[in-house]
């Protein structure tokens, strides 16, 4: 799901149904559904960090506000924060329509590039990511070629 520039942005939508179109969205983007309740707590922690504040005037600034302050919290690994700036840009733009300003990237790490362009959002795990299944299947083979040897040698 990895798209070059900017991505595209729905029509502003002045009416959401939540959650259930939120669910739509997220299963539209290929999210698992065993995930889909976590997506959901993201974009709930988000807005309860800011409350009484309209939706639609958080943006980018307020999301890495808010992904800093749950990096700190502890059992916040990098795949949870990547799970929940996926969950928030998906809501902004896919559900509400609301263009998020480009996330200014610190490099690989955080999986950007350094001049700060945008990408596709992406579900991590064997099942959406194609060159995970094949290291396993890799790694399988390997202990199965150790295995036979071993027990040629016997």
């Amino acid at each position: 799901m990895r798209q070059e520039g900017s991505r595209t942005v729905a029509p502003l939508n002045e009416e959401p149904r939540w959650p259930e179109g939120y669910l739509a969205v997220l299963r539209e983007a290929g999210a698992i559904e065993k995930q889909l309740p976590y997506y959901v707590a993201w974009v709930r922690r988000f807005f309860a960090r800011y409350p009484g504040r309209r939706r639609r005037d958080l943006g980018r600034a307020e999301i890495e506000a808010f992904l800093l302050a749950s990096s700190r919290e502890k059992g916040i690994t990098n795949w949870r924060l990547a799970q929940g700036r996926a969950a928030l840009e998906l809501y902004y733009e896919r559900f509400r329509g609301i263009g998020l300003a480009p996330r200014v990237s610190e490099g690989a790490e955080q999986g950007g590039n350094s001049r700060g362009e945008r990408s596709e959002v992406r579900f991590h795990g064997a099942a959406t990511d194609p060159s995970r299944k094949t290291e396993k299947s890799i790694q399988r083979k390997r202990r199965q070629r150790h295995k036979r040897r071993k027990q040629d040698l016997l």
